[in-house]
């Protein structure tokens, strides 16, 4: 079939991106730089902690510093979901469900 996961990944309608466990991002695919305005080049290899999406609650509250899903599922390996809003490249917010899924790496 020639089709490999990364294919996938990148052409799904969903903004998908990963990052490693000091959540420095490794993966951008097509979606998230149409929700984000943030081409795969600028983001790849910026720390997610550093608030490049400043993802707010529906209050107006950081999540990024202290409340953030991703770093609660990397500490206690449980997955997350919340809706909340991002930053967009252009200034305005974007409006997104969240979901943080741990992953663990495999022997081959």
């Amino acid at each position: 079939m020639g089709y490999n996961y990364h294919d996938l990944l990148e052409n799904i309608q969903e903004g998908v991106y990963f990052t490693d466990l000091d959540r420095r991002i490794t993966f951008w695919n097509k979606a998230a730089e149409k929700i984000t305005g943030y081409k795969a080049k600028n983001v790849i290899g910026v720390r997610c902690r550093d608030n490049i999406l400043q993802h707010v609650d529906d209050t107006g509250l950081g999540l990024c510093q202290s409340l953030c899903p991703l770093a609660a599922t990397m500490r206690d390996g449980k997955g997350r979901e919340m809706e909340a809003y991002l930053h967009h490249k252009k200034g305005h917010r974007v409006p997104v469900r969240i979901r943080a899924t741990p992953l663990a790496q495999r022997d081959r």
